[in-house]
């Protein structure tokens, strides 16, 4: 059956002439469904990430004229309820993951991607450290439950059993325990960075030997190193420290650049690997934006925050069970009350560290405070034992206080001055910038 499809603005890119085009015709109309519902889901997902960022932001609805470009900032709060908006539709039309393994589909939104985001977007509104803000609403705890139990009975993720550090090689993509990742691949050519559909994070979150790039000022501090307990198997599949990663690549560990004495080993290709790469700037190592643990760590908070700490207590378990494999540590816990609740904030740090959630967590959680309070150990300094092994020392620099940090400005990032000057002042900057 034809379905028409309303008429679009359609504006030249060479002499930016406008026309309205249509009505186009669609003979497939459960595929136009689908199409409809990824964007949808990639809308919400980059307006999720615009309010976490930024505050509220400009809504655009619908398709727009030259002279019809200048919005002025929507609240916060009706960003979030657009987001949910487009993710409760989204979830109604898009195919399980099970249905989008083919070679061609994988990578493409699915209904669990929805529900996990749906899962993400309550529990910030619901929060604390946004209880200033126009969106906060505790009861959205009960929402992220609810969510995160529909992403759970689909049956279509599990969490992988095998070592840690492989969820995140080229071989890993996609695995039983991934729920969206941007799909990456080996370029065939060689033109320069950030082009072709290639991850030049890879590059930018590792070490470069000479240090003349902007390579190895992302490095891991010693204070991620320390959160985990000694002989947790994450830590050494999650961070490389220098002297190591040099001696997998051949080279001298004083021609390293590193501001910290650690690399992410998460955003790790091996020397063999770059060597074969098409374009040697760009990784073909997929970004995992969403994983099934990250979830179980949001569920194990909101049972905390509705009163169901026992689940709590299993799902945040669930994952240390996991990291520990054959062996014995991390052992299960059995705290109670806030130490429940900081265990999981610490258990969130140490599965999911360099992955992109630490800041967020920070601030929808108040805790921006301790790091002026506390601060926290950049360097270390690492050695051979002689062994094979290395040691891993304190390096005796001070511990870094970022005493500027004030809670009721920094949530936010503030708003590029391009924009507000694109806008002639409709853009407001954020408060306290």
């Amino acid at each position: 059956m034809e379905v028409q499809l309303p008429r679009y603005f359609d504006c030249q890119p060479v002499n930016q002439q406008c026309r309205w085009r249509g009505p186009t015709r669609v003979l497939d109309k459960n595929l136009q469904k689908r199409v409809v519902a990824e964007a949808k889901f990639v809308r919400a997902y980059y307006y999720y990430d615009l309010v976490k960022n930024f505050g509220g932001v400009p809504l655009v609805k619908q398709a727009l004229a030259l002279d019809e470009m200048t919005f002025e900032r929507a609240d916060a709060k009706e960003v979030y309820a657009f987001i949910e908006e487009d993710l409760k539709a989204a979830v109604e039309d898009l195919p399980l993951k099970s249905q989008m393994e083919i070679a061609e589909q994988v990578g493409r939104a699915t209904k669990g991607a929805a529900l996990a985001m749906l899962v993400k977007v309550s529990a910030s509104q619901a929060s604390e450290g946004y209880s200033r803000q126009s969106f906060y609403d505790p009861n959205k705890w009960a929402d992220a439950k609810e969510y995160a139990e529909q992403l759970f009975a689909l049956g279509k993720y599990s969490l992988y059993m095998g070592d840690y550090h492989d969820i995140f090689t080229e071989a890993g993509e996609n695995g039983p325990g991934s729920i969206f990742e941007i799909q990456y691949y080996d370029s065939p050519l060689n033109d320069g960075a950030t082009t072709d559909n290639g991850n030049f994070n890879t590059f930018l979150n590792n070490t470069w030997f000479g240090g003349a790039d902007p390579y190895g000022k992302h490095g891991v501090t010693y204070d991620a190193y320390l959160a985990f307990e000694d002989g947790d198997p994450r830590r050494e599949a999650s961070i490389i420290n220098i002297v190591k990663y040099a001696d997998q690549w051949g080279e001298d560990p004083e021609d390293a650049f590193t501001l910290t004495g650690f690399a992410n080993y998460k955003h790790y290709i091996s020397k063999e690997e770059y060597q074969a790469l098409g374009n040697q700037r760009n990784s073909p190592i997929n970004e995992r934006i969403i994983r099934l643990s990250d979830i179980y760590l949001l569920y194990a908070e909101a049972s905390y925050h509705t009163g169901d700490e026992a689940t709590a207590l299993q799902y945040v378990n669930m994952v240390r069970e996991r990291a520990r494999g054959a062996g014995t540590i991390p052992a299960d816990i059995s705290s109670t009350g806030t130490a429940l609740l900081e265990d999981i904030y610490l258990e969130r740090r140490r599965e999911l560290v360099s992955e992109g959630h630490r800041w967020h967590d920070l601030v929808r959680t108040g805790r921006l405070d301790e790091l002026n309070a506390d601060g926290y150990k950049v360097k270390a300094s690492i050695t051979r034992d002689g062994v094979g092994g290395y040691i891993v020392t304190d390096s005796g620099d001070p511990i870094f206080k970022p005493t500027n940090l004030a809670p009721t400005t920094h949530i936010y990032f503030p708003i590029p001055i391009s924009e507000i000057d694109n806008s002639g002042g409709v853009i407001t900057p954020n408060p306290g910038y």
